[in-house]
């Protein structure tokens, strides 16, 4: 989460532009590590989320987030190509 914050911030976002989350565990046992991760982070309003076990991940990855914030995505996604280059 702690990164995941850094590039938001970075791209110009805060948590409070998140309005949808979709997290993938590929361990439902580590669903409630999971929250109060999640919860740490987005602690003004929890925005809409679902959590799926997917249990086809890579067992080495502990969670796969994918945040939605309308424009936020687009301009996340070509922050993402200038830092690549």
């Amino acid at each position: 989460m702690t990164r995941i914050g850094r590039t938001m911030k970075a791209a110009g976002f805060e948590w409070s532009h998140v309005v949808e989350a979709m997290v993938y565990l590929p361990d439902l046992t580590k669903f409630a590590d999971m929250n109060a991760s999640y919860r740490e982070a987005l602690v003004e309003g929890l925005p809409a989320r679902a959590t799926v076990g997917a249990g086809l991940m890579d067992a080495d990855g502990a969670v796969e987030i994918m945040f939605d914030g309308g424009e936020m995505i687009a301009r996340l996604q070509s922050f993402r190509l200038q830092i690549s280059d």
